[in-house]
């Protein structure tokens, strides 16, 4: 019996199953001609069987599967945005705990980077193309040499992506959550566990921060609910987020000061990049939503990738 189904972006539907008094969660791609869909559960399946022997009780068991998808362990918990959202205080601990298994995932493998166009392949031209919205005013944003946003100018997208990028490719690319947000984190108050992994099996550590680092700087896990305003005419756009934004901030800071005692120098230039890159590539999916959260996701990777940029060259 389906309990219910999860919103989610994926080809695949997810549903919470009940049969035989047991509950569990089942992704699963229904059209038999969706194959990309099916690669990508499959991906997803063989990391988390991987990880749960690796490092165990950390992230969903699988139950059982097939060539459609599979079943795995139901964890009736809430997110940890959604942790923070119902106390509106920080738990130190869940950070800490949010920090660990982080390092403790992209610990466990490492792969010296020899292509040297991982920026290029997997950033720049997913951001070219993900821009590509069949909308007026967005083709006119992202045409405009400079932005002002807040009152702050900014240079536009071609500007900045002709810059040298080559500082920001990994040495090594490491096992990979690649979703870690706090959307992805689930906690009872006291431990937390992990789900939704992208399934892929290397990726930059700092992809992985910079997924953290999207939830708690750029705050995405706050524009829900009309929890902000975006006024934008020509290339002038005003935003404001309303709500748990000082409280974002204390946990952005939080973060920040862990990794600095964990990671290299370059570990927030480069995260940064990669968070910026976030925000723009979201567009397409944001553009369903509405036209002013699409302009508001695409301003705040302008001023993050402004920032690495001037980082960078600073």
């Amino acid at each position: 019996m389906i309990i219910k189904q999860f919103n989610g972006g994926s080809m695949a539907n997810t549903y919470l199953i009940k049969e035989n008094n047991k509950t569990f969660v089942r992704k699963i791609v229904e059209n038999n001609n969706v194959k990309l869909g099916k690669d990508k559960l499959n991906e997803q399946r063989n990391w988390l069987l991987n990880i749960n022997n690796l490092l165990p009780n950390i992230f969903p068991n699988i139950l059982n599967y097939n060539n459609n998808g599979y079943d795995m362990e139901y964890i009736d918990n809430i997110t940890l945005r959604d942790y923070i959202f119902k106390y509106n205080k920080i738990n130190y601990k869940l950070i800490d705990n949010s920090i660990d298994y982080l390092i403790k995932i992209n610990n466990l493998h490492k792969l010296k980077n020899i292509d040297k166009q991982y920026i290029k392949k997997e950033h720049v031209n997913k951001m070219f193309k993900r821009i590509n919205i069949n909308n007026t005013y967005i083709q006119k944003l992202i045409n405009y040499d400079y932005l002002i946003i807040n009152n702050h100018k900014y240079k536009n997208i071609k500007l900045l992506l002709n810059e040298n990028l080559d500082n920001f490719e990994p040495e090594y690319f490491n096992m990979s959550h690649g979703d870690y947000t706090f959307q992805n984190i689930l906690t009872d108050g006291q431990n937390i566990r992990l789900i939704d992994p992208r399934g892929t099996e290397y990726n930059s550590l700092y992809y992985d921060v910079s997924k953290l680092l999207q939830s708690t700087e750029g705050k995405y896990d706050l524009l829900f609910d009309n929890n902000y305003k975006c006024i934008y005419k020509d290339n002038n756009i005003n935003y404001q987020i309303f709500k748990y934004v000082n409280i974002f901030n204390d946990i952005n800071n939080y973060i920040k000061l862990k990794f600095n005692s964990l990671l290299d120098n370059d570990w927030y230039k480069k995260s940064l990049f990669y968070e910026g890159s976030h925000f723009i590539s979201m567009m397409p999916f944001r553009y369903k939503e509405n036209l002013d959260i699409t302009v508001l996701c695409y301003c705040i990777g302008i001023i993050l990738l402004n920032k690495c940029l001037e980082d960078n060259n600073g």
